[in-house]
Parts: C-alpha cells; structure tokens; sequence
C-alpha cells in the first residue's frame, strides 16, 4: 500500500545519501592520494564493505591537505562521518583561511557559510530555499587556501554557482575536487560530465578548462 511504499522509498534514499556521501569522500581522498603521488587504495566498489574502508583509510598519511566539505545535509553527513577515521583534524570556517600548521584538516561549511544574501541581510536557510537567486556565492574567498574540495551539498538551479570556472588558475593550491553532488555545470562548474565507478576521475588543464590527460597543469576531478 501507499505507506509501505513511500517508508520503503524513504529508507532507501536515506541510505543512499549517506553512503554516497561515505564512498565520494574515500574516492575524493584516494583521488587526492594519487594526485599526490602516492599509492593509491583499493577501489571502493571491489572492496565493498564499510568496515574495510575505515581500516584502510586508517593509516593513510594526507600531510598538509586543506580540505573542505560543503554541506549541510545526508550526503555530508556521511562525507563528515567517513571522515571521523581519516587522520585529518576538524577545524572551524574562521580558521581555516588562516590555518598555517603543517597537518592534514577539513572544515565543513554548511550552506550559511559558502552563500549569503545579497542584501547583506542575515542568512535565512528557508529563505534561501525559497528564493536562491538572493544569494551568491562566498567559496572563492576560500579556495585560494584550499588543496580539496569536497562538494556534498543540494544544489538548486536558481542557487548560485559556487565558484567562477574561469577562475580555477588563481587556486593555485586546488589539486582536486571530489563532486559528490554531480550536477553536470551546476554548482561546481567544472564538473562538465558524469564519471563512471569503473572510471571515476578526469582532468581538466587549468587554463583552457578542457579534458586533458594528467599533467602539472590540470586539476584532478
């Protein structure tokens, strides 16, 4: 009947927000480990099982990453709860620009800290939801100071893009964006096509945004 139905419906799009927040954050950070040079870990997809992920991410070695999470929803939830066995140190938004100490961190900004209301008002979450082409976007005053970005966060097409792509070069520490959200030149703008489990990332050269192979001078998606 209905109830059954719509219950069944609600179990599994809650499962899949987590565990898709859980599975883009191990891929974001083995993306990352490749990017960096090092051995990267098995797939998620071969391993298929949560407790195997968390001993493998275990004893990972991410030095000096700055991360960042947006997101404020299931899919971040599960990114930030990944996260948890990650040596990785939660920091708070208003350190992170600042933040000058040679270890890995992560900062989430839900979504009053990645947009703001064009008016200068105080941020209103079901104001913006109602009416997202109020606001813009504050990332870019981030990305500068940022080596990931984890995107994790519900985009609606009228919300604003949150970076300019054509200013992806003046990121000059960007090494990789992990788009959990997928919205094909939605949000994260150089997110210009799908990938696949088989064949997750790509690269984009930085200062003609096209698909290229791996390079000094792409950015790894």
């Amino acid at each position: 009947d209905y109830e059954n139905i719509r219950d069944n419906l609600s179990r599994r799009y809650l499962g899949f927000g987590r565990f898709a927040g859980i599975v883009g954050c191990y891929n974001s950070l083995n993306l990352y480990l490749e990017t960096t040079g090092k051995k990267a870990m098995p797939r998620a997809y071969k391993i298929n099982s949560y407790d195997k992920l968390k001993e493998i991410i275990i004893d990972q070695d991410f030095q000096n990453a700055k991360i960042i999470i947006t997101g404020d929803g299931r899919v971040a939830k599960g990114a930030l709860e990944f996260l948890n066995f990650v040596n990785i140190s939660q920091i708070e938004p208003e350190e992170f620009i600042d933040y000058k100490e040679s270890k890995a961190v992560f900062c989430n900004l839900p979504t009053s800290s990645y947009v703001k209301n064009k008016d200068n008002k105080v941020f209103d979450l079901q104001h913006f939801i109602k009416s997202p082409e109020m606001y813009i976007s504050t990332l870019e005053s981030y990305l500068p100071y940022t080596t990931m970005l984890i995107s994790a966060h519900y985009w609606d097409p009228k919300s604003p893009k949150l970076f300019d792509k054509n200013n992806i070069k003046m990121f000059k520490q960007l090494q990789v964006i992990g788009d959990i959200t997928c919205d094909i030149n939605g949000s994260i703008p150089t997110t210009t096509r799908s990938s696949t489990i088989e064949n997750p990332y790509y690269y984009l050269d930085k200062e003609n945004l096209k698909e290229i192979k791996k390079t000094n001078n792409t950015i790894a998606i």
